[in-house]
């Protein structure tokens, strides 16, 4: 693929600035209570850069998987859960944003925590139902979890 011309540049922008910006209302547990919950195991506890730069992109781009009618979105390793109640506030038309994080450390209960105080507010963010908070072990894999039964011959 080419790089789009300047004048396709510009045409991008002008439209990017004619949209209204995302909000950035998401409230996140202090580090005090990250304290109470989670232990060194974990890297939660804040918005970590990436997370911010990606949600820039997708703000931008507005690409077809995030902005279309029915969308479901998927956030492994989700921490504090920014960056998916962020895209759940922003993208009305989304059915589903799914934020997953593994139980080790409290991971799990402090991602948990900022979706509850962010749905128990007096703003209203998300439709009901939108945000689920999930558990995912991404480090557990393979043989472990096969039906040891499965491949006996006896």
């Amino acid at each position: 693929p080419h790089l789009p011309t300047a004048a396709r540049a510009r045409e991008a922008v002008s439209r990017m600035a004619d949209r209204e910006p995302w909000r950035d209302v998401v409230k996140i547990c202090d580090n005090f209570e990250y304290m109470e919950t989670a232990t060194a195991a974990t890297t939660g506890g804040h918005v970590w850069p990436a997370a911010r730069r990606l949600l820039e992109y997708v703000e931008a781009a507005r690409p077809p998987w995030a902005v279309r009618r029915g969308a479901r979105i998927l956030e492994l390793g989700a921490g504090t859960g920014w960056m998916g109640m962020t895209l759940a506030a922003n993208l009305p038309d989304a059915d589903r944003v799914c934020v997953t994080e593994t139980r080790a450390g409290g991971a799990l209960t402090w991602l948990r925590r900022n979706v509850a105080r962010n749905e128990d507010g007096e703003v209203v963010l998300w439709r009901p139902g939108v945000v689920h908070v999930e558990a995912c072990d991404w480090t557990a894999y393979g043989d472990e979890h096969r039906d040891d039964t499965a491949g006996d011959e006896s």
